[in-house]
Parts: structure tokens; sequence; C-alpha cells
């Protein structure tokens, strides 16, 4: 994983994803109904996270990026004492981390688990997961299903405009699909308006995978899981392929 290129970003971070709650009221209820301790791969700035300790419970979250999880440490710093108390962060690797408890919950929310580039990754990933999921507990990976009319393009763009503190940024996402490895390309800019009319700008470059349903399902069978539901919606509708979102919960086979 480019460690440093998620560093780039972490600054844009909750700015460029602080309309992204759909997901939110999803994860607490699970949160919910498995107890404590939950575990987040990919825990980023807190985004999920938090609101999971906020609920009430015992929320551990890992990832990569320092400046991601510096983030998350200034957010948790202002929340009520009894709620920072039950956040616990640590910098590791999802395909490579040892925690000393098992999980009832562990969860890979937003496409995270596609930063696993490789089979190899992937399976490694999983298998670490299995080793820290308790035997009654249960695993979310939430991804994109990759759709033939994104697939069909080599590359393509998009354009947002985001402000922080009335300071104007605009985020230029390109897009290169490598179909021989199923991986995307992703360049970022971010392009700071400066008081004197100049622009700063601010790059990260990273690699991303897409991956088919029936991969992913052979996937978790063949690292010792049993898949209980395949969503297609935060709202648990099921799995259609035009929704663009596969949300796999499985268990311990």
């Amino acid at each position: 994983m480019e460690t440093a290129e998620y560093n780039v970003a972490a600054k844009f971070y909750d700015l460029e994803f602080k309309d992204v709650v759909e997901d939110i009221p999803f994860y607490v209820d699970y949160s919910i109904n498995q107890g404590s301790p939950v575990l987040e791969l990919g825990c980023g700035t807190g985004r999920v996270l938090i609101p999971i300790a906020e609920a009430g419970l015992e929320a551990w979250g890992i990832d990569v990026a320092d400046e991601m999880l510096l983030l998350a440490k200034e957010k948790i710093a202002r929340l009520n004492s009894k709620v920072a108390e039950r956040i616990h962060l640590i910098k590791a690797d999802m395909r490579d981390f040892t925690l000393p408890k098992k999980f009832k919950l562990i969860i890979i929310p937003f496409a995270t688990f596609l930063h696993m580039k490789t089979k190899e990754d992937k399976e490694k990933t999983l298998r670490k997961i299995r080793e820290h999921l308790d035997n009654n507990g249960l695993l979310i990976i939430d991804i994109f299903a990759p759709h033939y009319q994104r697939l069909t393009k080599k590359r393509d763009v998009s354009i947002k405009e985001i402000e922080k503190e009335g300071q104007k940024i605009v985020v230029t996402t390109f897009n290169q699909y490598d179909y021989k490895g199923q991986l995307i390309h992703i360049s970022k800019f971010y392009d700071v308006l400066q008081p004197n009319g100049t622009i700063k700008r601010f790059i990260q470059k990273f690699t991303i995978s897409y991956i088919f349903r029936y991969e992913m399902e052979h996937l978790l069978e063949k690292e010792g899981f049993k898949i209980v539901n395949i969503f297609g919606g935060y709202d648990k509708r099921v799995y259609d392929y035009e929704s663009g979102k596969m949300i796999f919960i499985a268990k311990k086979a």
C-alpha cells in the first residue's frame, strides 16, 4: 500500500467525503446487534469508527497512514471522554496485524478492501481477519460492483469542488483502467486557490483493484468463510448488480 500517498490526501479527506453518511447507520446497527468489540480495517480519520463508539461500542481501528490516524486522534480528543476511552487506534497493515483480542464484528467499509491489489494481498487480509474474528462474529466487506459501462472505458475523469474555511479546492480525479490486471490507476489533483490568486497543487496517486461477485464469493469461501448475505445497498436490498454495490456479510465456515 502506498502509505505516503494516503498521507497526501489526509488533509482533504473529511472535506471530500463529508456527504458520505448513508453507510453509517448500517454499520452502527450491525455493531449494536453483534456487540463489542468491533474492528474496522482501514479506519482512516474515523468517519465510521467514531459513530460506532458513540453508539456505546468498544471500537478498534487500524490504518497504515500516519496522517489519517493523526486526524482521527484529533477528532477523538474532542469527544466526550467516555466515548474516547472506547476507541483504540493502531497503525498497522490489514495484511499483517496482531491484536490482543477477538472481535464480534470486523468491517471494511467504503471499498477499502480493494486497496489490496493482488490475490495474495486479499488472501493475507482474509486470513488475518479470520484469526481475529470471534467464532460467532461477522465480517462485512463493502465494495463496488464493476459495471460493464464503466469497464468499457480506458479512462475517465471527474471534477469536484470543496471548501475549507472559505478556501476553494478543486479535486480532479483521473481513472485509468487496466483490464488485464483488474486494476484502476487513480491520480487525484487537489488544486487549492491561494489568497494571492495562485494555485497550490497536491497530487495523490494510488491503485485499487476490482473484483467480480463470484470471484469474491470464491475467495471468501476458500479462506474459511461462509457467506450469510450479499446486499446491493445499505438498506439491505438484494444484490442486483445495477445498484453498483456489493456488501458481503460472512461468518466463519
